[in-house]
């Protein structure tokens, strides 16, 4: 299903005035939050020590980074799940990390010190692995979660394929499963924290560890379970769903009050306001008043609009002596001018980096996790997506209206009649979805319009055509559409009318204008927007051009297509970020409180830090910088730096 949301095109939906931006604590002052893949090397340290060093230089060092570790706490078996194997014990560094609290609380005050980094840790206290087997630690925790009734499973049932035979009960032995990650019993939250075992592994946790972790992503968290759902702790064990609940908001508020925000994998409203972070399957987006700092979403032209502060999956690949490496040669390349050294993303994904149908040295598989890359390319998500969020919430700002009406339409055929009625083209549209849903949407005769859809037209003669496209809306409200035509934009349709009773209803569009032979028509889910308390707008028009986008507030530009101009309203430190994908050598009119400056100065920053300054004049308000394409620029007063 798509997002659904319901502003309605620019009538912007009834203002928050009574909101307040509540961003969590750890994320007001600026912050960058991503999540490191490590690679199945022993003491991996080093090189993410030097990477987070590189990233520090290219946020010009003001921006606080929270990488979440994967890989780092857990079990020494590799692969692409690398931080599952010892779940619920938190109380094990891998080999990644040299089997040594020690070494990790040393690589997190050196990075904390001289890169602006505070570690977290992608962890879990739901559901209970195999891999607690493998060492006498765990193995021991394993005998304490027992002897708590603090863990329960039910029976694999044949006839439903699941375990959910008879009445839950506390398992006294680990499984033989052929893979440490394998989950055999969920936890009964209730009992770990009132047994006590729950407080007393969190405390030595948080003893071996220099300063908290400001988010600790705690994967699937809910009452049910995810991976293996086996129902609540009832029957015999007196436990419920309301029990579940109690014991994880027990949990929950305990590490609030060690000092650390708690993320989830999608939004957990059974848990209230407690957790301020969402990864990947949440809106994908933050909430309007900020409290709640959501990941990514596949939807990358609306998180370019509405700002997206990081589902971003730093690749194993990418951390290794080799790739730091080749990070520093893309950046020497892109700073002499020439075209860089890594296979960056494309037009195709809006420049951010969704491999979700690309097998390269990035992918990590079985994890879902399209928003992966290398450093490069968590560098430039940050300036197309991730600075606009902490600009809002520097200015204390919230959001008042959102429009993304993706998965409200549904297309069916169209047929295309030249005029005067003579011949007549039919097209299906699902007969062009290249992707897994394709297979389906033939038998079915329709497809949901989440994405751009392209669809080719075989004209018999150059002229005009009328167009009558069958379409379903179950949404009872007006939703939206594009059309293009070779390139171009025919039509938006902004009051695209509700279709009762699963029936398909039909668009009649006039006029179009095709060429002999295979014509090109696409279809997107129409302008995206947003807007801000302060006045700031933010539209993409033609979402499928991967143009027509802009952010601004009054005549001041904050954003066009792939250029960027963001002041810094976070740190306390004033300057003003620049960036663009192509490069360009464009007037940008200077924000309020800096049009009495009579010069700036204009730095590149790159992997060691900021470049060498130009100075430019200010006229009428307005600079003229020219940037190189991939780079990220500032802007500051003449004068000793900042």
């Amino acid at each position: 299903m798509g997002l659904g949301l319901v502003a309605l095109g620019w009538g912007w939906g009834a203002a928050r005035a009574e909101a307040e931006n509540n961003a969590p604590k750890w994320i007001r002052q600026g912050a960058y939050v991503y999540r490191i893949s490590t690679p199945d090397e022993a003491n991996v340290f080093p090189q993410l020590e030097e990477g987070c060093a590189i990233t520090a230089n290219l946020l010009d060092g003001s921006i606080r980074q929270i990488p979440i570790l994967n890989g780092i706490i857990g079990h020494d078996h590799p692969g692409s799940c690398n931080w599952d194997g010892v779940w619920p014990d938190w109380n094990r560094v891998t080999f990644r990390g040299n089997h040594d609290f020690k070494s990790l609380a040393e690589f997190m005050r050196r990075v904390e010190q001289n890169s602006n980094v505070r570690c977290s840790f992608h962890l879990n206290l739901t559901d209970v692995n195999v891999g607690l087997r493998d060492y006498p630690e765990t193995r021991a925790f394993f005998d304490r979660l027992v002897k708590a009734q603090a863990i329960y499973r039910r029976d694999f049932n044949p006839r439903t394929g699941r375990f959910d035979l008879g009445d839950p009960k506390v398992p006294d032995k680990i499984p033989e499963g052929k893979s440490p990650i394998e989950i055999f019993a969920l936890v009964n939250y209730q009992r770990f924290w009132k047994s006590g075992l729950a407080k007393e592994m969190i405390d030595q946790f948080y003893d071996r560890l220099p300063y908290p972790p400001p988010l600790l992503y705690l994967d699937v968290l809910n009452c049910g379970g995810g991976n293996f759902n086996t129902g609540f702790p009832d029957g015999p064990l007196g436990g419920s769903e309301a029990t579940q609940r109690a014991g994880a908001i027990a949990l929950m508020d305990y590490l609030h009050s060690k000092g650390s925000d708690v993320g989830t994998e999608g939004p957990r409203p059974e848990f209230g306001q407690r957790a301020g972070y969402v990864w990947l399957h949440g809106e994908g987006f933050s909430s309007d008043d900020y409290r709640v700092i959501a990941g990514g979403s596949w939807q990358l032209a609306a998180e370019q609009t509405w700002g997206n502060p990081g589902a971003f999956n730093l690749s194993p690949a990418a951390v290794s002596e080799t790739a730091i490496a080749q990070l520093r040669k893309h950046y020497a390349a892109l700073l002499d001018g020439q075209p860089g050294t890594l296979p960056v993303a494309g037009l195709k994904t809006w420049h951010l980096a969704d491999r979700s149908d690309v097998h390269d040295a990035y992918d990590i598989p079985g994890t879902g996790d399209s928003f992966r890359g290398h450093w490069a390319d968590l560098i430039n998500d940050f300036y197309l997506t991730g600075i606009q969020e902490l600009y809002h919430i520097g200015q204390g700002d919230t959001r008042v209206s959102k429009t993304l009406k993706t998965g409200w339409v549904h297309l069916g055929k169209y047929t295309l009649t030249a005029a005067g009625g003579q011949k007549s083209i039919t097209v299906s549209v699902p007969d062009f979805v290249t992707t897994w849903q394709g297979a389906g949407a033939r038998r079915s005769g329709q497809i949901m319009l989440e994405v751009p859809l392209v669809t080719k037209a075989v004209a018999p003669h150059a002229g005009h055509f009328a167009m009558q496209l069958k379409y379903k809306n179950q949404h009872h409200e007006l939703a939206s559409l594009n059309v293009y035509v070779n390139g171009k934009l025919f039509q938006s349709l902004e009051n695209v009318a509700p279709t009762p009773n699963d029936d398909f209803g039909q668009l009649d569009l006039n006029d179009l204008e095709l060429k002999p032979g295979e014509n090109e028509i696409a279809f997107d889910v129409g302008p995206i927007r947003a807007r801000w308390s302060d006045g700031t707008v933010a539209e993409w028009k033609t979402p499928y051009l991967r143009s027509g986008f802009r952010i601004s507030n009054g005549d001041l530009l904050l954003a066009e297509d792939f250029d960027r101009m963001w002041p810094d309203t976070w740190s306390g430190q004033k300057k003003i970020y620049f960036f663009s994908w192509d490069g360009s050598h464009r007037e940008w009119k200077l924000p309020l409180s800096w049009q009495t400056a009579s010069q700036v100065v204009l730095h590149p920053l790159t992997p060691a830090g900021r470049g060498p300054g130009v100075e430019l004049a200010v006229r009428q308000g307005m600079i003229q910088p020219r940037l190189k394409a991939q780079i990220p620029y500032i802007v500051v007063l003449p004068g000793p730096t900042q």
